[in-house]
């Protein structure tokens, strides 16, 4: 099939640099008619391909997000329509931005396979922090659908969870409510102790200290580079 030989192509000549333009059009433009045919599944191999390659074709993006938010869409077509459209560089920062990382993180939790929206929330994250989003971060990471999620992977994803919580806030100009989530810093990190989660229990546990022992003392310096250390920059 086309599509089938159109990733091999790519794979070959990515290895060997960026995708020369005209090629990229070529998938741009294929990927295009796949999806206006219906054939969507040949359509997302592409969109995969070049997403995980990191090309990117600008004028596709308004066309990935206008499919990805169309109404009769798998939450799996939906996250690799949206995933795609985020993932080009130079887009601004706008509502646009802000509202499909919204729809990917909740399409990703229809996801019956939980690594998926967790990837992906991480993801968002990381997205994010690199924008120096703290606002929006520390919005999204009291988003019960975050909560729940993270807290399914156990006392570990809720004390990652919380620490999200915390450095955003204090980066976002906020007091972080150190009361308010002592019962889930309690159960993630005391009542069952904290085997294989030391390294993030201790420093959530010290942050909370220092919010509460050191007010007036400028913690976002040291929160930023926590928060960066928890997912991975």
């Amino acid at each position: 099939p086309r599509e089938a030989g159109l990733v091999g192509i790519g794979q070959e000549r990515s290895s060997a640099g960026p995708l020369p333009a005209g090629m990229q059009d070529t998938f741009a433009e294929c990927i295009s008619t796949a999806a206006k045919r219906g054939y969507s599944f040949d359509a997302r191999v592409l969109l995969r391909a070049m997403r995980d390659r990191g090309v990117c074709v600008p004028k596709l993006v308004n066309e990935a997000r206008a499919i990805g938010r169309g109404e009769h869409i798998t939450p799996h077509a939906r996250v690799d329509w949206i995933g795609y459209a985020l993932t080009c560089p130079g887009r601004q920062p706008d509502d646009t931005v802000w509202e499909d990382l919204r729809l990917l993180a909740d399409s990703s939790r229809k996801i019956g396979d939980m690594q998926v929206p967790y990837r992906v929330h991480t993801a968002v994250v990381r997205y994010m922090v690199n924008l120096q989003a703290w606002a929006r971060l520390a919005e999204f990471s009291r988003d019960p659908g975050f909560v729940q999620l993270m807290s399914q992977g156990g006392p570990s994803g809720a004390a990652m969870a919380l620490l999200v919580q915390h450095t955003a806030d204090t980066l976002a100009g906020a007091k972080p409510d150190i009361a308010g989530t002592l019962d889930t810093y309690d159960i993630a990190c005391v009542r069952y102790g904290n085997a294989g989660r030391e390294q993030v229990c201790r420093e959530l546990g010290t942050f909370r200290n220092r919010v509460v022992r050191e007010p007036g003392v400028d913690l976002a310096p040291g929160a930023e580079q926590l928060l960066k250390q928890v997912v991975g920059l």
